[in-house]
């Protein structure tokens, strides 16, 4: 692979279990055997059946488009069977069936939704041993938990898990609390114990590789594969061109020729609503900025509380709470400004889809952010967390409609989503896959 989505590179020692995965493997075409299973080693005319399992609890980001698009694409490959079991009724779960794709929802405890204590849910993992006995898949993908992996691994299944970046999850940092740094420390050491248990380990960025290294989450000589998320770039293009952007701007209750500057996001800490709003308030004082409307859309715990406080706000017919938006891509390429100003992030998903549709995106340097935004102009979008005198200046150059540069910045930012191509990023995720399975 030449592009983003590569191996990562030479400053880290090769994953100390590379040279059992085709052991693996053989010992998994035994399994299927035994248990009457066909082995797509020795059938190649079999569909290579790939379950992916996401406990989403509704949750809507990143994440959630990432799995749809990886299991869209291999379902469209024909030599391929994704299976995806995740939380009922989500908006992961619709999306999957809009697609045709084999999806099975779960229905899981609220109380044990804590990510430290999901593997404790026994009704959640009786339901998907039942769908793993109807099912068999050749090999699951894990993309979230914490112990949920050692699940399969005791059923006889290969584990691919993809570690996307688990917001404080799984980080020692500012974490003062005694209990809780306590809690912390039982994590790291399970992580640790549990990463030599998988057939292969993925990050989203270098970043987040490098940091659970340095927080000791991971040992140094053990390696995981770095694959960048990928986009659809004929999809989003099509989605965009097939929307009447008036139409949509009226059924959001949006100006129909207003500047917006949009924070399109699961609505939680980590992203930095109350954020967003300062910068709204900021913007809102600028008499030459006083056409431009605001934006936030997404769902999560802290909505309600996002629109009691846009509604007390004297601007508030400036800002407008959209909820949740099944296709984000129109409400994008409409908009003058994204801004993205998590504390932490895996990836940055969002910062790339903007890219891909030319609009500039105010983002924070942490994590993968910097690697995808990997153009000359970087400096002049990116800001470290908490910087609302930086996001504010950055906000003023962009929209502003004299700045000659804008044009530029657009072709570099289009340029650069090009070498995010979803089927790069898939034919990466194949690689780890046949690697693990010795296909």
């Amino acid at each position: 692979m030449t592009a983003s989505p590569q191996p990562i590179d030479d400053q880290t020692p090769p994953f100390h279990k590379a040279a059992d995965v085709s052991a693996s493997a053989k010992q998994q075409d035994k399994q299927n055997q035994a248990s009457g299973q066909s082995s797509p080693i020795e059938d190649p005319n079999r569909r290579t059946k790939i379950l992916f399992f996401y406990q989403d609890f509704g949750a809507a980001g990143g994440i959630e488009r990432f799995i749809a698009q990886l299991a869209k694409d291999l379902f469209d490959a024909k030599s391929y069977d994704p299976i995806v079991v995740c939380t009922h009724d989500s908006p992961l779960y619709h999306r999957l069936k809009e697609h045709r794709i084999n999806v099975h929802g779960i229905e899981s405890s609220g109380w044990l939704s804590n990510p430290h204590l999901r593997f404790l849910d026994l009704a959640t993992w009786r339901q998907v041993k039942q769908i793993l006995d109807r099912e068999k898949p050749d090999l699951v993908h894990v993309h979230i938990g914490h112990l949920e992996h050692l699940f399969f691994k005791r059923w006889g299944y290969p584990v691919v898990y993809s570690f996307h970046g688990y917001g404080s999850l799984y980080s020692m940092a500012n974490v003062m609390n005694p209990v809780k740094r306590w809690i912390k420390q039982l994590t790291r050491k399970c992580f640790r114990w549990m990463a030599g248990k998988l057939d292969a380990l993925v990050f989203v960025s270098h970043a987040e590789q490098r940091r659970m290294i340095s927080e000791e989450y991971l040992d140094p000589d053990m390696q995981a594969e770095v694959v960048h998320n990928g986009i659809d770039l004929t999809l989003i293009e099509e989605k965009v061109g097939k929307t009447d952007i008036i139409t949509m701007r009226r059924t959001l209750g949006l100006p129909v020729k207003a500047p917006l500057v949009s924070f399109i996001n699961r609505l939680d800490a980590n992203k930095n609503p109350w954020h967003f709003l300062e910068l709204v308030d900021r913007l809102c004082a600028i008499p030459e900025l006083e056409a431009v409307h605001f934006v936030i859309a997404g769902n999560g715990p802290l909505e309600d509380e996002v629109r009691v406080r846009t509604r007390l706000k004297p601007y508030r017919d400036r800002i407008h709470v959209v909820g949740y938006q099944k296709d984000i891509y129109p409400l994008i390429a409409t908009s003058s400004l994204i801004v993205h100003i998590p504390d932490r992030e895996g990836f940055g998903l969002g910062v790339l889809e903007a890219m891909a549709l030319g609009v500039p995106c105010i983002a924070t340097k942490v994590g993968g952010i910097p690697e995808i935004v990997d153009i000359p102009e970087q400096s002049e979008l990116l800001v470290y967390p908490g910087d609302i005198d930086g996001m504010v200046q950055r906000a003023v150059q962009w929209l502003n409609p004299e700045n000659t540069q804008r044009d530029e910045l657009i072709q570099s930012l289009k340029t650069r989503a090009q070498e995010f191509d979803l089927s790069r990023q898939t034919a990466s995720i194949l690689e780890v896959y046949h690697r693990v399975l010795n296909i």
